[in-house]
């Protein structure tokens, strides 16, 4: 069974991965970690240089598609990268079986991916303290964060699309009691 995890920006997606897969022992897997395993893909590194000019030394330069990104193109960088994070996905599904793996999937939403899960986890904090979140983890990016922000759904819409919400203030106790409630559900 494949539970899709999502929520902005800065959230704690990648903190409740980790909490799943040290507390509950379960398989996780981060899209973000799929998308950086595109960008070594000899036939996804060709397309994004048509699209972008991005290839340097033949590896894709992120920054050169960070600063180009706008509503016209992102698009286009989401239909050469989502393809194969939806296969990878798939492969997943293939061999889940009866188990529970849980995804990190950023833009679960956003890309219609809730047809590959069985559930769905919106991780839910409050915007002030998720943008201190997103400023400390990289003053120098987070102008290119907030850009890429203003392509997804905002919080309200994700925790309503959500089957299940973890409110999250970083607070661990309290996101593993959550945690736990979540996956007593989902295995009822």
């Amino acid at each position: 069974m494949l539970i899709g995890i999502t929520g902005c920006l800065g959230s704690g997606k990648s903190h409740i991965l980790k909490l799943i897969s040290h507390h509950f022992h379960y398989q996780t897997y981060s899209c973000d970690e799929f998308v950086k395993e595109a960008y070594l893909d000899n036939e996804i590194k060709k397309k994004l240089d048509e699209s972008f000019n991005c290839l340097i030394n033949g590896q894709v330069d992120k920054d050169i598609i960070k600063n180009n990104l706008n509503d016209d193109n992102i698009q286009k960088l989401n239909n050469i990268i989502h393809p194969y994070v939806i296969l990878k996905i798939k492969n997943i599904a293939i061999k889940a079986k009866n188990e529970l793996i849980f995804i990190e999937v950023p833009l679960l939403f956003e890309a219609n991916l809730t047809n590959l899960f069985d559930y769905t986890i919106a991780i839910s904090v409050n915007d002030n303290l998720r943008h201190k979140m997103l400023e400390k983890r990289d003053v120098r990016q987070y102008q290119n964060m907030i850009k890429l922000e203003q392509q997804q759904f905002d919080n309200d819409t994700k925790v309503k699309l959500a089957n299940f919400v973890i409110n999250s203030n970083y607070d661990e106790v309290e996101n593993l009691k959550q945690l736990e409630v979540i996956i007593q559900k989902i295995n009822s």
